[in-house]
């Protein structure tokens, strides 16, 4: 189960299904209550935290992003479920030169 103890946040711009994906794969939805307080972790302890979201939720992200937390499009779940792992690499949203702030 790739998704085992990882949490995940999806901002709500994000196709309903992802919450099935993610606890079908071991992993736990977050609520925005709950990920918020992710927030207050050190970085090693928000390793196994990710956030799901899409370019319309981009304002939603912006406490993610100053944190450094990954941020990630619903493609990061779909592949991961279709080829059992995990490529942190490939699908990130808003990454360094574009924060939500810069693209206001």
């Amino acid at each position: 189960k790739q998704w085992y103890q990882r949490r995940v946040a999806i901002t709500p711009g994000g196709p309903k299904d992802m919450r099935v994906i993610v606890e079908c794969g071991g992993g736990r939805v977050l609520g925005e209550g709950e990920a918020a307080g992710r927030l207050s972790l050190p970085p090693e302890a928000r390793q196994s935290f990710y956030v799901v979201s899409c370019p319309n939720d981009q304002a939603l992200c912006q406490q993610f992003y100053h944190k450094e937390v990954p941020i990630f499009t619903s493609e990061f779940l779909l592949s991961g479920a279709l080829t059992q792992t995990l490529d942190t690499s490939a699908n990130k949203l808003f990454v360094s030169g574009s924060s939500p702030e810069e693209k206001k």
